[in-house]
């Protein structure tokens, strides 16, 4: 005889199984941010250092890790208060990644405590503590698996729940000192209402602890034998098929590659791409230079001298990252009136009008000067000469120019004091190495002239800079020349 199920029994019953997959599988992962630790507290203990960074290569979640860094003689604290009162044997997930960039001692790692509650009385009884260095060899053959040494630079996830335990003060079990090491079912099944509590005990802060060296001497008189530099990410806790996973992320802001613009041929405009990383979105962005700013992720600008633009990334949680991007521009003005543009044709430098460009390139000439740009050969270098100073001051102040330029073996340079004062005038190359010195010495407010010439300098690109100062205030002013062959 067959069972009847109405339609809507049925379909309840389905729904009951799927609500308690649902809850088997469940999973969430927390952003912990610097400005929104999410539950966890940092003590800052003395010559101990946290902070969210991206310094750890191909972390377990995002681009973001927990660091921490830590001198000799020093202890970490890094605590999460959010699972007060959480049976232990509620647990079904609990587990974290490391990542040991240096360390003094081969033992030092990050490891975990736990304040614990077993007698119900609300107080904790317990210090839990779970070391890496206890989940291999001879400690776990036979009776868990084998989760290998700690090693450096590289990922390693640790697995607590099937893991060896040990029993900090006052009850100390010290595995290194002879003491009992425990599984942590075991407790569990000698205490099972065994609970997490964030009530101090010791002297230490309660919840769940992150710690940083390896506490090898009872009762924990040396936490810690040297200076570490480690990781952690991925702190995963489980609680009856609910699983929890803190990612640490910073804002990052992004503001892209160098680029370089062409001034004085065709548009010199380029885009720039703000990127956000970490945090918590939506993002504002602000970009700034020369005095203006910009609050859209995109900006097109058109800088005539190179500049760099700053971009400030903000995210939902006022969490903040900066970064900078500079658009090189490459000048290639040329003529009395600068309206010409410089070619580079057959190895010579020539000064053409802009009409006859386009053919220029056809046959293969390239725009600019044939040796390598100026500003270009400026990015990586430590320049004597700053070539974003080029019409910094008003002509009313101080004016400079020459003539011809570009120039063959000859030019004159020409320029205007506004005060009595000391000025010097220089010429340098393209990699900011003096090449001349014209003037060094007491002028006169007015107007001077002096000659340059080429002597033995290959043709290319050169900047000359005056400095005028009469001991309470200086003004400079640089300009560029370019001589021919």
């Amino acid at each position: 005889m067959k069972t009847f199920i109405p339609l809507y029994l049925k379909t309840l019953l389905l729904l009951l199984l799927v609500l308690s997959f649902q809850n088997i599988s469940a999973q969430t992962i927390i952003t912990v941010t610097d400005c929104n630790l999410n539950g966890w507290v940092d003590l800052r203990y003395p010559n101990t250092t946290t902070a969210i960074t991206t310094n750890a290569p191909n972390p377990p979640l995002g681009t973001g890790s927990l660091e921490y860094t830590t001198q000799t003689g020093a202890l970490g604290n890094f605590r999460n208060e959010s699972f007060h009162n959480t049976l232990l044997a509620s647990l079904t997930t609990f587990k974290y990644s490391t990542y040991i960039q240096s360390r003094t001692n081969d033992t030092d790692n990050i490891f975990v405590v736990l304040q614990v509650d077993r007698t119900g009385d609300g107080l904790a009884d317990d210090h839990l503590i779970f070391e890496p260095r206890w989940q291999t060899g001879s400690w776990v053959a036979g009776i868990l698996p084998d989760q290998g040494p700690t090693v450096e630079n590289t990922w390693q996830t640790w697995d607590m729940l099937h893991a060896i335990w040990w029993l900090g003060p006052p009850r100390v079990l010290n595995p290194e000192k002879g003491g009992e090491y425990l599984l942590l079912a075991a407790y569990i099944s000698q205490y099972p209402e065994a609970r997490i509590v964030n009530q101090p005990l010791g002297g230490g802060i309660g919840g769940i602890r992150v710690n940083v060296g390896s506490p090898r001497f009872a009762p924990f008189i040396d936490y810690w034998g040297g200076a570490f530099t480690g990781y952690l990410d991925a702190f995963t806790i489980g609680i009856n098929g609910h699983t929890t996973i803190y990612n640490f992320e910073p804002s990052i802001a992004n503001a892209g590659e160098d680029k370089t613009v062409v001034y004085g041929y065709g548009a010199h405009c380029t885009t720039l791409k703000a990127r956000a990383a970490g945090g918590i979105s939506p993002y504002s962005y602000q970009w700034s230079a020369g005095g203006r700013t910009w609050t859209s992720a995109e900006i097109s600008v058109c800088p005539t001298v190179t500049t760099t633009y700053s971009l400030k990334v903000t995210d939902a949680q006022g969490c903040s990252g900066t970064d900078e991007v500079t658009v090189f521009v490459k000048d290639v003005r040329c003529g009395k009136k600068e309206d010409k543009v410089l070619v580079c044709h057959k190895g010579k430098m020539i000064c053409i009008a802009q009409a006859a460009v386009k053919a220029h390139l056809q046959h293969g000439d390239q725009i600019g000067s044939c040796s390598s740009d100026a500003i270009a050969q400026s990015r990586n270098q430590n320049t004597q000469l700053d070539f974003t100073e080029a019409n910094a001051f008003e002509p009313k102040q101080l004016r400079l120019s020459n003539y011809p330029n570009p120039f063959g073996s000859h030019t004159t340079i020409q320029y205007q004091l506004p005060f009595d004062g000391v000025v010097s005038l220089n010429v340098y190359d393209t990699s900011g190495r003096l090449v001349s010195t014209l003037v060094s010495g007491n002028k006169k407010a007015g107007t001077y002239s002096v000659g340059f010439s080429r002597n033995n300098l290959r043709a290319g690109v050169y900047f000359y800079k005056l400095i005028a100062t009469d001991g309470l205030k200086s003004i400079t002013q640089t300009q560029r020349m370019i001589q021919l062959e």
